[in-house]
């Protein structure tokens, strides 16, 4: 570091062995020839290919290194056993699932969907898995009762936003939980793009859920991913290589070869 403190600590280091050699480490900069892998090995890493998600390219394109460090050499700081934002925002994701998916795409009168009904099956299917992940059998504290009421009411809100929602769009739900690389006939295919060497990168991911709207003889696509965090679409991050999964994601439904 330039500053005074820095400098300082810089000697403090520079006076033990182990420290100067950490100092010396830090002066070689990661993309130094000498530091690259040679083609062997990011074969012998890496086979013929690359596979992607949405999350890996963001973490690429924020820290190169870090991605080595954590999706090719797997390297996870130890973490606290909890119930944490990921957990809460993949019980939601599970939860809206279950809900709507149940009901029958081509049967649903999305625009006018019975508002309490709808609660009571969220508020059954919520009760049903968090049974799952934890049975009343195993001891329940004041915090994690307390997390349960919060999910309840951010569940219920989220339903009823949505049924809200459906009954002033034209757009109608057509898939769920849509896996690019799945089997399925109705999967689009995960993307896939050659590096200037050849080497094929794919895209896979899965869409939370696809609607529809005809008109006029043509269908409009809509791609839904639901967040539970404050993830907001940014023209900025796009061009910076960010946040490109509903970008990802549409192309894969609308390209030639994804028909």
């Amino acid at each position: 570091s330039g500053s005074p403190a820095g400098r300082a600590l810089a000697r403090c280091f520079a006076e033990r062995p182990e420290g100067a050699r950490a100092l010396e480490g830090l002066r070689i900069p990661l993309v130094d020839a000498v530091c690259r892998l040679r083609p062997e090995t990011v074969r012998r890493l890496y086979g013929k290919g690359i596979s992607l998600t949405q999350a890996r390219m963001d973490q690429y394109r924020r820290c190169p290194f870090a991605y080595f460090c954590r999706y090719v050499l797997r390297l996870d700081p130890a973490r606290r056993i909890e119930f944490g934002y990921a957990d809460v925002g993949n019980l939601l994701h599970a939860v809206l699932e279950r809900v709507f998916s149940s009901l029958s795409c081509g049967k649903t009168d999305w625009h006018a969907l019975p508002m309490e009904q709808m609660r009571e099956r969220t508020a059954r299917i919520l009760d049903e898995y968090i049974t799952k992940v934890c049975p009343a059998s195993q001891q329940r504290t004041p915090r994690l009762l307390h997390q349960i009421s919060q999910l309840r009411r951010a569940a219920d809100l989220l339903v009823g936003e949505l049924c809200e929602e459906f009954s002033q769009s034209e757009f109608t739900p057509a898939l769920f939980e849509l896996d690019l690389a799945s089997p399925d006939p109705e999967a689009p295919g995960a993307p896939t793009f050659l590096l200037p060497d050849g080497t094929p990168v794919r895209l896979y991911g899965r869409i939370d859920r696809v609607d529809t709207w005809q008109n006029e003889g043509r269908t409009y696509l809509r791609v839904i991913d639901y967040k539970s965090g404050d993830t907001k679409f940014s023209l900025d991050d796009i061009a910076r290589g960010l946040h490109l999964q509903l970008l990802v994601y549409l192309f894969a439904l609308w390209h030639p070869e994804n028909p």
